[in-house]
């Protein structure tokens, strides 16, 4: 099963403060657990864990689909992945989203 979401490549603005979505259903349903990591991955050699100064807030369940925290204060020019894990019919999965800050 491919890990990367079906937008995987986003791209957002550093002013910006958005929250992304993921339905589960590839996966399966009834997702629970969900778990949301930002890194700085700019240096493919050295990823930087960012999640306590670039995301707010909790990740949230409505039906199949997670609604991660807000990702905010990106630096222009950087880029990012949110990996996104959950639990659904036991077992624990972590797609993610790659996202390239932008002026």
């Amino acid at each position: 099963m491919n890990r990367e979401v079906k937008q995987n490549q986003v791209r957002q603005g550093r002013d910006e403060a958005l929250p992304y979505t993921l339905t589960t259903t590839p996966w399966g349903s009834d997702p629970t657990n969900p778990i949301c990591t930002l890194y700085d991955v700019t240096n493919d050699d050295a990823w930087v864990d960012v999640t306590k100064d670039k995301l707010a807030g909790e990740p949230s369940i409505e039906g199949d689909v997670i609604t991660t925290p807000l990702v905010y204060s990106l630096v222009s020019a950087r880029k990012y992945r949110l990996e996104i894990r959950f639990t659904t019919d036991g077992n624990t999965w972590e797609p993610f989203v790659e996202i390239t800050a932008e002026r």
